[in-house]
């Protein structure tokens, strides 16, 4: 039996917790018999917007913040993360499944509707097919201390996807020391993908935050955030700091030491971020001052 992507309300500020069980759309790539009805007068097409990166980087909370402005709806599987390019190669999407993925977003006039999947930017090609598909979406992305993301990235791994997949002993020591590091450090590494962005989108269509800055100055990020959207930047959340997805990690914290051989694996590419992006300050990281 197919798993069931579609969640049975339309209001996001009723969603639940995100599951500790495997996100529903990485399964396999919805089809058009997944989606929501289209209330009356509503419009069905391309997104408005596509967050494309990075997880581990506020993104769940920067989301929850877009997506309660008064002018923006969910998408009609109601999920956040939609995954869809994940689930093609080389070949990627066809024809009829470009236009099944651009079938996913409906809005009543004068509103917006889009997709939170924060992995685009590092996973192979789907960029490339997501260009092909939506053109003319709009891009977020947050990027965060590659070292803090790394270390948060394999804590997740470690704590939810090894225990979802059921493995125990030499399997598990495989998986973790070999298949989960090596993905936590790559999905760290940005500027390729950053490349690719700038290979199909002109540079004013794509937003780049950073995750300290916004701890730092929520309100003046989400300000521009809206903006860059085209919406009400006046708009204030009622719950703009309330921490989302906040949970203590079960990996020790990397010493002194540790921390400086992995600042050493992201230097370079750090290098290349911050000289694509100027408003990336590279200060607020501290293992790259």
């Amino acid at each position: 039996m197919a798993h069931e992507l579609v969640r049975a309300t339309h209001s996001s500020a009723a969603a639940p917790p995100a599951p500790r069980t495997l996100v529903p759309c990485l399964l396999r790539p919805f089809e058009r018999r997944d989606l929501a009805e289209v209330p009356r007068g509503w419009s069905v097409g391309p997104p408005d917007f596509v967050a494309i990166g990075c997880g581990r980087a506020g993104s769940t909370w920067w989301w929850r913040l877009i997506e309660s402005h008064p002018r923006v709806v969910p998408n009609r599987l109601h999920q956040k993360e939609l995954h869809y390019f994940v689930h093609f190669g080389w070949e990627g999407p066809n024809e009829e499944q470009r236009a099944t993925y651009n079938q996913a977003f409906a809005r009543p006039e004068g509103s917006l509707c889009g997709d939170g999947s924060f992995n685009y930017l590092a996973h192979p090609l789907a960029i490339a097919h997501l260009a092909r598909t939506a053109p003319r979406a709009k891009l977020l992305a947050i990027v965060r201390n590659p070292v803090e993301r790394m270390v948060s990235n394999y804590d997740m791994f470690l704590r939810r996807r090894l225990r979802w997949l059921g493995l125990e002993g030499e399997r598990a020591h495989v998986t973790a020391r070999v298949s989960l590091w090596d993905e936590a450090v790559t999905a760290c590494r940005l500027a390729d993908g950053f490349r690719a962005v700038l290979e199909h989108w002109p540079r004013e269509d794509l937003l780049v935050l950073q995750y300290e800055r916004c701890k730092d100055d929520p309100r003046g990020e989400l300000a521009r955030t809206y903006r860059f959207l085209g919406l009400d930047e006046q708009f204030l959340p009622e719950d703009l700091a309330r921490p989302v997805n906040r949970e203590p990690h079960e990996l020790p914290e990397p010493d002194a030491r540790a921390r400086r051989d992995l600042a050493q694996l992201f230097r370079a590419d750090v290098d290349q971020v911050c000289a694509m992006f100027p408003e990336v300050e590279r200060s607020l990281w501290r293992d790259f001052v």
